[in-house]
């Protein structure tokens, strides 16, 4: 690992910190730029500098992040996602700059091609049917109800 500057990156105390399956200092996030809107998919791009050299982005595509952005009040905003893409963007004095996209695991099914015809099922049971194709899925969702579904025909 190269040492830029003689330390090593640390997140204590920045607006955003960014953890990662790499480790939670391997990455230290610059900036952030999410789109969230009303029936579309929240997206994130996250600029991050890297000190070590042998670090294969990869890895990290995939793979679960988690960004906290600390709030006027002190509290941190989550967000969490999969890592869809990874670009290197250049180094400047030996640290590497990367970009990260990542998005909730339901973004997957955006790459999912098919097409099927639900009888005799109601809303509930086609969300269950379909989220359990997605390993990613497993105890990430809950289906708060307020009233009873008619099975569809």
């Amino acid at each position: 690992m190269d040492l830029t500057f003689g330390t090593p990156l640390s997140q204590s105390g920045r607006l955003l910190q960014l953890t990662t399956p790499l480790g939670e200092h391997q990455l230290q996030a610059l900036r952030v730029h999410g789109v969230e809107r009303i029936g579309r998919v929240p997206r994130y791009t996250l600029d991050v500098v890297v000190q070590d050299t042998e670090y294969d982005p990869e890895k990290l595509i995939g793979q679960p992040v988690s960004l906290a952005i600390l709030c006027d009040d002190g509290s941190p905003a989550q967000r969490h996602g999969l890592v869809e893409s990874v670009r290197y963007l250049g180094n400047d004095g030996g640290l590497h700059d990367w970009q990260l996209v990542f998005a909730p695991w339901f973004s997957l099914l955006e790459y999912r091609l098919d097409c099927r015809i639900w009888q005799d099922k109601n809303l509930p049971a086609i969300l269950e049917a379909v989220f359990s194709l997605y390993e990613q899925a497993k105890g990430n969702y809950r289906l708060d109800l307020r009233r009873e579904y008619a099975p569809l025909s």
